[in-house]
């Protein structure tokens, strides 16, 4: 099965729907998704095998039969840590609004497990299977359809989910994300030098405490954590796109130890520079994210049914 391997970089997705539908549906077998964000609600379910995620509220071991929620303009990343194949879901969240001026209201939906009952979850997880085999099937009205599963999905959120759990930072995320940017973009623009967090700081009219602080708490990762993972980026980039060696390309995309540059890309992704440039089509897994239309039906139909329910319950 083809492994999908998006290198965002710290980036904005500018998610595509489905053209006349509020949203899109893809059945997927990652491997790994780099640290990104999109206007777009995502909601995840794994038929198989096991995923880490990353967001700004730490890391989360997903494994099959698992639901996540992503929410809207919040970063996140996944890494396989096992054969995995999951259902992504990114929607509209103005579908998800508790009634307020902004989008910003789908932040009351946080997803910690333990605050969803039993049935909700089980009801989520028909409703995400009706609405991508309805989907898959492409029958007259299948867009109505989807929508009104979609639809019933957000009312369930809405309903389950407490509110009072939402912590008051939350509601300037909007603000935190523009300054959290202004420091990623800073970090992409001087990956190639030796960046301190004194001097990026600095640069930034920031004190070196509160930046630390924001890209760890916007990001899951500390300053350095972030400037290693956009040079392995940089990395892959011009491994894709250039012949140059990968000595070269290490020194070029700020790693000046090609030691520790293998050692981290292996932690990253599994395998040394080296090791994945042995994989069949190696370029082609990587590159097929900008076209990406997911895995056929037949590869989950199965897994997917096993989570309807008797409409008659």
């Amino acid at each position: 099965m083809e492994k999908l391997y998006y290198f965002f970089d710290m980036d904005y997705e500018d998610v595509k729907h489905t053209p006349g539908l509020p949203f899109r549906l893809l059945l997927e077998s990652v491997g790994y998704v780099g640290l990104h964000w999109h206007r777009d609600v995502e909601i995840v379910l794994i038929l198989k095998g096991e995923l880490t995620v990353t967001n700004s509220r730490g890391r989360t071991r997903l494994k099959e039969g698992d639901l996540m929620l992503i929410n809207s303009n919040e970063m996140h990343c996944y890494v396989e840590t096992e054969d995995s194949l999951m259902v992504v879901l990114q929607a509209d969240p103005d579908l998800f609004s508790t009634g307020g001026s902004t989008p910003e209201t789908v932040e009351l939906f946080l997803w910690e497990k333990n605050l969803i009952p039993r049935e909700a979850d089980r009801e989520l997880k028909n409703l995400f299977a009706r609405m991508m085999l309805e989907y898959w099937e492409g029958g007259e009205a299948h867009e109505l359809f989807c929508t009104s599963y979609l639809y019933r999905m957000a009312g369930i959120l809405r309903r389950t989910l407490p509110k009072g759990r939402v912590p008051a930072e939350n509601r300037d995320r909007r603000s935190r994300q523009l300054r959290i940017k202004k420091v990623l973009d800073y970090l992409h623009s001087h990956y190639m030098d030796k960046i301190r967090l004194a001097d990026a700081a600095g640069e930034l009219n920031l004190s070196p405490h509160y930046l630390s602080h924001i890209v760890k708490e916007g990001t899951g990762w500390s300053f350095q954590e972030n400037l290693n993972m956009i040079r392995a980026g940089k990395a892959v980039d011009m491994m894709l796109r250039s012949s140059s060696s990968l000595l070269e390309i290490s020194i070029a995309s700020g790693f000046s130890d090609p030691k520790y540059f293998n050692s981290y890309f292996r932690r990253l992704f599994g395998m040394t520079p080296r090791e994945l440039k042995r994989q069949p089509d190696w370029k082609g897994a990587i590159l097929k994210h900008y076209k990406n239309q997911g895995l056929p039906p037949e590869d989950g139909r199965e897994l997917l049914e096993g989570y309807l329910l008797d409409d008659r319950q």
